[in-house]
């Protein structure tokens, strides 16, 4: 069977909004309906995807493209790539971005330990307002630790470092 195809007016720039017309063949989803979808073409004024591509949702809302891109990649890669179990330490970088901050919270849901990573105070505070049990303000620790700004060195002694926070055994010497 060949694939079912709908024409999207993409209101938001993103991966949601009104589905303005429909392929024979078409019967989940109908002209008018809010959809989110993934995979389409995206920061166009209208896109052609696949209907089982899309989802039914109340409004095509900029929630709803965060829920379905940010949301669902840190989701996937924490219940199916990392699959994070109960009191395992899960260290976020960019812990306070659209992604981390889902990822953040996705992982306490899931009982990990949760050691978030970010490049401002404004950054720490916000995700330290989520009970986190460590919260990492790497632009001025990674300093204060005298480990170079942003250098091959400083890098690899920071996530050395890093791996003894978050009590993972200490990697090789950096070269």
């Amino acid at each position: 069977m060949l694939p079912v195809y709908i024409l999207v007016l993409w209101w938001l720039c993103a991966n949601a909004g009104v589905i303005a017309a429909v392929g024979p063949g078409v019967t989940s989803l109908s002209v008018g309906q809010a959809v989110a979808c993934n995979g389409a073409a995206a920061f166009s004024e209208y896109g052609i995807t696949q209907a089982h591509m899309c989802s039914p949702v109340q409004q095509a809302t900029p929630e709803v493209v965060a829920l379905t891109l940010s949301a669902v990649t840190a989701a996937a890669a924490l219940e199916h790539t990392a699959k994070v179990q109960p009191g395992e330490v899960v260290l976020v970088t960019a812990a306070a971005g659209g992604t981390g901050h889902f990822a953040v919270q996705l992982a306490q849901l899931a009982g990990g330990r949760v050691v978030a990573v970010a490049g401002s105070e404004q950054k720490k505070q916000k995700l330290q307002a989520l009970g986190l049990e460590r919260v990492i303000n790497y632009k001025q620790e990674v300093r204060a630790w005298g480990l170079g700004a942003g250098t091959g060195e400083g890098s690899c002694k920071f996530w050395q470092r890093m791996s003894t926070v978050i009590s993972r055994p200490k990697q090789q010497p950096c070269d």
